[in-house]
Parts: structure tokens; sequence; C-alpha cells
């Protein structure tokens, strides 16, 4: 079935009670999809390690200490109970997200991976996350599930409207490419306009930009 690019019109053109109130600084509907973003993990990351490890830590320690009294698949079966809260505690501290104009980047402490954006060549899925490549072989995940990662889609979207890259079903010299390609551009545009319907109906601009990036390029792919 060949998918066809979708339209996306004023959020609220077709209701009769007029238009919502003005949206609050905290309204993230209302915020530019195309604005930097810094992403951190929840805080439920941090309060679930921290009850893990502290009513698991005593435990452990009491088996670690007299090793002699326990066998060591007892004293490996509590690490593996033990070890997740503290794992969960330092990826809340420790992971960060960083996604602008020109980067996307993820950083573990002080170890960080960054891929240009504007090079983008590859895109492949897990179950929680984006997997992108550069034209440097350089990779990053970003996790569509934990964030709205608009930003990041956003990269996807205007990449594919202007140059053919390898999506999780093939690469672009397979002859069903433009239709795997207009479905994604699909899925990248929804998300964004689901996202900041309160942006797009005070930007027509910018609506007007998105129903044109989820559309093929009238001029063929730039090279």
């Amino acid at each position: 079935m060949t998918a066809e690019p979708l339209t996306f019109s004023h959020p609220w053109a077709s209701q009769s009670w007029g238009q919502p109130g003005t949206p609050t600084p905290d309204d993230t509907s209302a915020q530019d999809p195309a604005s930097p973003q810094h992403l951190r993990p929840s805080r439920k990351w941090l309060k679930w390690g921290l009850i893990i490890a502290i009513i698991t830590t005593p435990f452990l320690w009491h088996f670690i200490a007299k090793p002699i009294s326990h066998p060591i698949l007892t004293i490996c079966c509590q690490l593996s109970v033990t070890l997740p809260g503290y794992i969960m505690i330092f990826y809340r501290l420790l992971y960060r997200t960083h996604i602008d104009n020109d980067t996307i980047g993820v950083r573990i402490g002080p170890l960080r991976r960054t891929i240009d954006a504007h090079r983008i060549t590859k895109l492949a899925i897990t179950p929680n996350c984006y997997v992108i490549t550069d034209e440097s072989g350089h990779r990053v995940r970003v996790n569509h599930r934990a964030h709205d990662i608009d930003r990041a889609v956003l990269h996807l979207l205007v990449t594919l409207h202007t140059r053919p890259i390898d999506l999780p079903e093939g690469s672009p010299d397979h002859p069903d490419w433009p239709d795997w390609a207009q479905h994604w551009r699909n899925i990248f545009a929804t998300a964004i306009y689901d996202n900041h319907t309160s942006y797009y109906a005070t930007h027509p601009d910018a609506l007007a930009q998105l129903n044109t990036l989820v559309r093929p390029p009238a001029q063929g792919w730039a090279h």
C-alpha cells in the first residue's frame, strides 16, 4: 500500500466554542519544537533506586560480611536485587540528552557521544530508542519513550525531506523505500504536531512548514 503524506490543519479550526486560553510558560504544547532540549531521566528513577538500595543494601552487606555462613549463590542473588537500585540512581544522576540545532548528544558522567544532526545517514530502532548514525559513523541512542524528543524527531523529519537515508526497513536503493520514508515522515510529523498543538495554533508559518516537511521534496533529493 502506498503511503500518502498527511496534512495538518489549525488545531482548533473545527471547534465552534472558540480558542483555548492563553498557554502558560510551563505548557510544553506551546513551546517551539525547534527549541534546544536538555533532557534528564525523570525523578522516579532516583526515587525507586533509593527505595531499592535502602531496603536491600543491609541484607547484601550482611551476606558479604559473613561469606562463610552463606553460599556464593545466595550472595549473587542478593546482589542481583540490590545492584539495579544503584544503577537507577546513577542513571538519574549522570545520564543526560542534549539536542540543539546542530547536534544530538548523550552524556553519561564524563563520557559523551555526539552526532552531526545535519549529516544523518541511518535510522534504526529498538523497543525504546531511535538509533541515529551520522556520516562519520558516530551513533547515539535517543529514548523516545522516556522523553518527548521532538527536536531530534524534527531533525529526522528534515533529513527525510532533504536526502535519502537508511531506514529500519532497508536502504534507499530498495524499490519500496519511498513508501517507507513517507511512513516515517508521517510518524515524525504527527508526533511533533500532537506534542505542540498550542504552538502551531499561534504560528501558522510553522504549521505550513510542517506540512511541507511531511511531503517528499518537490525538486528531488539534494546531493
